[in-house]
Order: C-alpha cells, then structure tokens, then sequence
C-alpha cells in the first residue's frame, strides 16, 4: 500500500500522513482496549486530519490529487494502529516479536509477489532499494528505537524525538527528489505535527499527574 501511494502521490504529500497513525491508533484503541476518548483527544484528532485534508487539497489546474493515493495512505496508517495495538497486549521481548514478524511474513510476501508480479529482478537498483528498506527502515530502525526507550529513564523525551523525523524528511524529499515543497504542504505538516503533539501531550499529563 504505501509503496503505491508512493507511486501516485508526491512523497511530501504521503510522509506526512503516514505520521496520523498515532491518531488512528487513539481512535481504534477505544473498541479495542476499551479506552476512554476526552474532548482533548477529539481536538487532536480534528486538528491531525484537517491535516490531511490540507494536504490532499488542490484547485490549480495541473495539480489534481490522486485519492485513491490518499486511501492507501491512510489505509496504511490503519494497519500500522493494528500492529501497535497488538503489540501492546503481547507479552513477548520486542526485539525476538520484530524477527519473527519479519521471518513469518515471508510465505505470505512470496505468495503475493507471485500472484501480483514476478520473482525476476530486472534492475539491481531495485533490489539494492529492498536491502536498505529491510535493514534500515525496519530491522535496525526497529531495534535501536526499543532500545532507545529501554536506556532511557524517561521515555517520553526520547519519543518527542520523533518530530523532528518529518522536517527532517522533507530536506531529504526536496534534495534527493527535487520535488519543491510547497506552502500547504508546511501547513499541513503543522497541523498533523500539532495534533500528534497535543494527543502525546495529554497522554504524558493523564500518566504523570495524579
């Protein structure tokens, strides 16, 4: 899904709205864990897919959005909540769930590379493209992340690193990519990065304060 989005959307337009799962994550935890959603949480969620809709607005001529884009997008998001809504109740050490994750997904990614395209590798860039996707924005991404939150005496400065990954991607999205990035995109951005902020926020409040 989201190497498609990929494929029909700017990736200034897709990096952001990967980073709602966190949103999507606080919504579907109210059937799942049975958790409570205050009007604060609400605000972040507004605030978070006004976002997004910022985002996937366009009215020049030249410039029309692909939607089906956005719902893989968002879809993507969706399915990252589940994974981390299940990891939750698992008991098991993060970093032993991470390999056999990865070791169990490979019949079914096999079985759809099969029935959706083919095992030939027609350009080795592709397959140098696979390597570092597997090692560094999963395997090894992965692991340092839970071992940054196990060294830390206080997890919560350690995840507010997190916000300086989108800024930070778009750098790379405009110097690696040449795309030029626009003024809505920073508004979107910044009322994604907002709500993500006042949802972590309220959550660190409700844990520290009594």
């Amino acid at each position: 899904m989201a190497v498609e989005a990929y494929d029909l959307l700017p990736a200034q337009i897709v990096q952001p709205i990967n980073y709602t799962w966190v949103i999507t994550l606080s919504l579907l935890s109210i059937p799942l864990l049975k958790q409570r959603f205050s009007k604060i949480q609400i605000a972040a969620s507004l605030i978070c897919y006004a976002g997004v809709v910022v985002l996937s607005y366009r009215n020049a001529p030249g410039s029309e959005i692909d939607y089906f884009g956005v719902f893989l997008a968002i879809s993507c998001t969706i399915i990252w909540a589940f994974y981390w809504i299940y990891n939750v109740r698992s008991k098991q050490d993060p970093i032993v769930a991470i390999f056999l994750n990865f070791f169990f997904s490979i019949p079914f990614i096999g079985l759809a590379c099969f029935s959706l395209s083919s095992f030939e590798i027609h350009q080795i860039e592709g397959l140098y493209g696979a390597i570092w996707i597997g090692c560094f924005e999963f395997g090894f991404a992965f692991i340092t992340w839970i071992s940054a939150l196990r060294s830390s005496s206080n997890t919560h400065g350690v995840t507010n690193l997190i916000f300086l990954t989108p800024f930070i991607s778009l750098i790379f999205i405009h110097t690696l990519l040449g795309e030029e990035i626009l003024a809505q995109t920073y508004i979107g951005f910044m009322l994604i990065i907002s709500g993500i902020v006042l949802q972590k926020y309220f959550s660190y409040r409700k844990r520290v304060l009594p």
